[in-house]
């Protein structure tokens, strides 16, 4: 079953709720829900940064891309280009990590507030 990304934004079980019975660990509030939905970032006056997205909880996403440039603790939009309920929808996030091949963002827009938008 593939969910959209208004599903995951605005599902409101917790991950530990999920995993009930399972033997895992997770320190999240929310699950992450693994995705390939293509996004782009936008930073400032730069150039787009086309990635795709990894996986994607009410808290932050994971881009996987060739350009981790980024400095930590930029504001970036995320536009959601391969969703048909988000396409042209924007998320504004801070990149929180960066490693070979992916950044790690934490919202700072409500995405509750984002999925809604018509």
């Amino acid at each position: 079953m593939t969910l959209s990304i208004r599903t995951i934004l605005t599902d409101r079980t917790s991950s530990s709720d999920k995993n009930q019975g399972k033997e895992t660990l997770e320190h999240r509030h929310n699950c992450r829900h693994t995705t390939k939905h293509p996004v782009s970032l936008i930073y400032q006056d730069h150039q787009p940064i086309e990635g795709i997205c990894r996986d994607i909880s009410r808290e932050g996403l994971q881009i996987e891309t060739d350009d981790t440039t980024l400095p930590n603790n930029a504001a970036v939009r995320v536009v959601f280009k391969g969703d048909e309920t988000m396409v042209g929808k924007e998320i504004r996030a801070i990149v929180i990590h960066r490693r070979e091949g992916c950044i790690g963002m934490m919202f700072t827009t409500q995405p509750e507030n984002v999925a809604r938008q018509s």
